[in-house]
């Protein structure tokens, strides 16, 4: 997998005040692992925008820290705001090439299941993502699932039937479900009720004649 490098700045700014940087075009983060003291960064709105989009998933990166030698980092986790979804922080984990990481690499669907041809069945995906372990040189920036093998409605694709690249355990039991189809359920119309002359109130009639007599006095 390619190394992709993202500049990070040393930060000194804590607490609430880290709003000037977000509104400045800076994110704070914080690197931490590998036995090193946790440190505060930020890093260019931009630049990040741009990683996210040429190194979705799992990306090993160079994090050229200023004022220091890159160091070997994973996106450990990405917070966004919870209404407009821009990235307000992120926590990046520093990675030692010669010991292995539990991380997640993200799935990509390609292909087109036949069972989904006449609209009776509709896919299922039980995960959208897979938990491994590998060296950070091993690691890929997503694995694609082909639906094609989906042909029949009891047609399913598991961990077991996953080609993991060299270097990768999934850390799944082999018969967990990655995806399946299941048959479109028609729901049902109830009847509409008929009524009868014979079901209308008499009484209705009765009341309606009184207000008649009523009118003619």
């Amino acid at each position: 997998m390619a190394t992709h490098t993202l500049a990070a700045t040393p930060r000194t700014v804590l607490g609430r005040k880290v709003n000037q940087l977000r509104r400045s075009g800076s994110i704070p983060a914080v690197i931490y692992g590998h036995g090193v003291p946790a440190r505060s960064l930020t890093v260019s709105a931009v630049e990040f925008q741009r990683l996210e989009r040429s190194a979705p998933g799992a990306a090993l990166l160079d994090l050229a820290i200023e004022g220091g030698a890159p160091v070997k980092a994973l996106l450990q986790e990405v917070a966004r705001h919870p209404v407009h979804g821009q990235v307000v922080h992120i926590d990046f984990r520093e990675v030692s090439m010669t010991e292995e990481v539990e991380t997640q690499i993200p799935l990509r669907f390609t292909g087109t299941a036949p069972v989904l041809s006449d609209g009776s069945y509709v896919l299922v995906k039980q995960l959208d993502h897979l938990d491994v372990r590998a060296l950070p040189g091993a690691l890929v920036e997503e694995i694609v699932i082909d639906l094609a093998s989906l042909v029949t409605g009891d047609d399913l694709i598991a961990i077991r039937d996953i080609a993991l690249p060299p270097g990768i355990t999934a850390e799944h039991e082999p018969e967990d479900i990655v995806v399946s189809v299941t048959e479109v359920q028609e729901e049902a119309v109830a009847p509409v009720a008929e009524v009868s002359p014979a079901d209308v109130p008499v009484v209705e009639k009765k009341e309606k004649a009184k207000e008649d007599e009523g009118s003619e006095k």
